[in-house]
C-alpha cells in the first residue's frame, strides 16, 4: 500500500487511521482491508498532495520517493508464471461525494468519487493500464455503491489482447498486479476525503495444466 507515503504528514498515530488497514467488517472470515482516502492536511496541501487514497496492490512501495516523485514511488506487479482466467472477489464502496483536485478545488463540471478495481498481466512496469505491453487484463468495469459492509460480488474474465506466450511464462518474464483504489484517480491526487473500499476473498483464477 501506499501508508508509507502517508506516514510522512504525520497524520495516524496508530494503524487503523491509515488510508489502508484491515476491518473487522468481512464478507468472510476475521478480517477484511478497507481502504479510504484521507485527508494529508497542511503538509499534502503545501506540496499539491492534499488527499491519500487507500491502495492495496501487488507490487512495491517506496516511501523514499513519495514526495519527489510519487509516480515512480509505485511499482506494480510481481513476476508470474500461471495464465490467468478470471478475478473475482467481493466489496463494498461508499462514496463520499464530488471529486477534489490537487489544488484541493472542486472539480468542475462536478464528478461523484468512485473505486477502481482491476488486475493486470503484462510485460514491463510501465503505467500498467496503458501500457503497449500489456497481455491481459480484468477491470470491474463500473462498481456500485453500497451501504458499507453489504459486500457485492465481483467476477470478471481476463480480456487477452495478445497471445500469451508459453516460454516466457515458463521463464517468468510477466508480471501480475491486483489493484484496488478507493479513488479512482487518486495516483493524480483527486478525489473526495472519506471515500471508502471494502475488499474480502479476492482470488485471481488461473488455468489448469492437465497432469504429465
Amino acid at each position: 500500500s501506499g501508508n508509507a507515503g502517508y506516514a510522512l504528514t504525520g497524520g495516524a498515530s496508530v494503524p487503523s487511521k491509515f488510508p489502508t488497514c484491515s476491518t473487522p467488517i468481512a464478507h468472510g472470515g476475521r478480517l477484511a482491508a478497507k481502504l479510504e482516502t484521507k485527508s494529508t492536511g497542511t503538509f499534502g496541501s503545501a506540496l499539491n498532495m492534499p488527499i491519500a487514497a487507500g491502495n492495496l496492490f501487488i507490487g512495491t512501495f517506496d516511501g523514499m520517493l513519495a514526495t519527489k516523485n510519487p509516480m515512480e514511488a509505485t511499482r506494480f506487479g510481481l513476476p508470474f508464471g500461471k495464465k490467468p482466467l478470471r478475478l473475482k472477489g467481493y466489496y463494498s464502496y461508499v462514496s463520499a461525494g464530488n471529486v477534489t483536485d490537487k489544488y484541493n478545488n472542486l472539480v468542475i463540471p462536478e464528478q461523484r468519487d468512485s473505486c477502481q478495481i482491476y488486475a493486470v498481466l503484462y510485460e514491463t512496469d510501465d503505467n500498467v493500464l496503458t501500457s503497449p505491453n500489456i497481455v491481459a487484463k480484468a477491470v470491474v468495469p463500473d462498481p456500485v455503491e453500497s451501504p458499507l459492509g453489504t459486500y457485492l460480488p465481483f467476477d470478471v474474465e481476463f480480456t487477452y489482447l495478445k497471445p500469451l506466450d508459453e516460454e516466457k511464462m515458463k521463464n517468468y518474464k510477466y508480471n501480475l498486479t491486483v489493484v484496488f483504489s478507493s479513488s479512482r484517480y487518486g495516483a493524480y491526487f483527486k478525489g473526495a476525503v472519506g471515500s471508502t473500499l471494502l475488499v474480502d476473498d479476492v482470488e485471481v483464477i488461473c488455468e489448469e495444466k492437465p497432469a504429465n
